[in-house]
């Protein structure tokens, strides 16, 4: 396939990759934020590889049906199965132990009472369970929300968090912050050099 059609992608998906890795140096302090922004990145990281052949084809009049239902299955397929696995919040650039402070004392700061357990947090009053991962060596974690999702309390967690790690001196874990921002910048180099051939 011609690469002219990958270009503005490549472009978006290096931006992207730079902001979060700039923001993190430049601030820093690690940054939470909403899964459904990864899920879109991949989405837009998928689009050249399944849906613009099926373009080509339909304006060079040479378009197969089995393979374009078999392409838009596995397109549907993609963002349930990654919509699932990234539901939640995403915190980068941040250790363990800071991460299980910040958690513990925003919950506190809202006077929510939970009972601690192996990677997750129960909340009774709220019927809802807090699932955390932790990837300490990656300086990533991700929060899940399974049960009573009542969004005015998770936007309330999420703003205690937010301000924890503002006013808070913390442990920064860099190695995401320079992989995303060398990632971003290969990406970007390579799409400038992309238009520079054409």
């Amino acid at each position: 396939m011609n690469t002219q059609y990958f270009i503005p992608f490549m472009f978006i998906l290096g931006f992207f990759l730079l902001y979060i890795g700039l923001k993190i140096i430049i601030g820093k302090k690690p940054i939470i934020m909403n899964s459904k922004w990864l899920l879109v990145m991949l989405i837009i990281l998928y689009i050249p590889l399944l849906i613009i052949p099926i373009i080509i084809d339909i304006l060079n009049s040479e378009l197969d049906y089995f393979e374009t239902s078999l392409a838009l299955i596995l397109l549907i397929v993609l963002v349930v199965f990654i919509r699932r696995a990234l539901n939640g919040y995403q915190l980068i650039g941040i250790s363990g132990d800071t991460f299980q402070d910040c958690l513990s004392h925003s919950l506190e700061n809202l006077n929510i009472e939970y009972e601690e357990k192996l990677n997750k947090m129960i909340i009774p009053s709220k019927d809802l369970t807090i699932l955390c991962s932790m990837q300490s060596w990656s300086g990533q974690a991700q929060v899940q929300f399974k049960g009573n999702k009542d969004k005015e309390f998770i936007n309330s967690l999420i703003k205690e968090i937010k301000k924890y790690m503002r006013n808070n001196e913390i442990i920064l874990m860099k190695m995401p912050a320079f992989f995303y921002t060398i990632l971003g910048v290969i990406t970007i180099v390579m799409s400038v050099y992309y238009v520079l051939k054409i």
